[in-house]
């Protein structure tokens, strides 16, 4: 009786070793998501701090401006670089902004592709505002500090 007893669950060994391979391709795909997840919130979190200071930054300079336009000592292309750092921090600003409403915190509920490509397309997102975040603001300190 034993002997059938093992002959029986002999082959329900092997069918459950032989499916356990698919959870380890799903456990790769999760790892992979989290780990992208994790480098979305990363940069999000490093950039994320300079917001606020990227506003002031823009305010700065607008006062600035105003001043040099008010004494008359402006030139046009002072005016010019002037105006564009102030659309680059508000391009910059926005582009956080835009980023932090548009995020689907449920994208872990999609598809395992779907979630991955979102991510992915995400964390581009992120180190575009990232970049822009860097760039606006040395233009604008460059002017400050003139």
């Amino acid at each position: 009786m034993r002997q059938y007893i093992f002959l029986f669950l002999l082959p329900l060994c092997f069918l459950f070793s032989c499916t356990s391979g698919e959870g380890g391709e799903s456990t790769a795909t999760k790892k992979a998501i989290a780990t992208l997840h994790d480098e979305v919130m990363g940069i999000h979190d490093e950039i994320m701090p300079n917001h606020m200071k990227l506003q002031n930054l823009q305010q700065e300079l607008e006062g600035k401006l105003k001043d040099l336009n008010a004494s008359g000592s402006a030139d046009s292309a002072t005016v010019v670089d002037y105006h564009q750092a102030i659309d680059h921090l508000g391009k910059a600003v926005k582009g956080m902004d835009d980023w932090m409403h548009k995020w689907d915190p449920s994208f872990n509920k999609k598809e395992k592709s779907e979630a991955f490509a979102y991510l992915k397309e995400q964390k581009e997102i992120m180190e575009q505002v990232k970049k822009d975040f860097v760039e606006s603001e040395a233009v604008a300190n460059s002017l400050l500090d003139k």
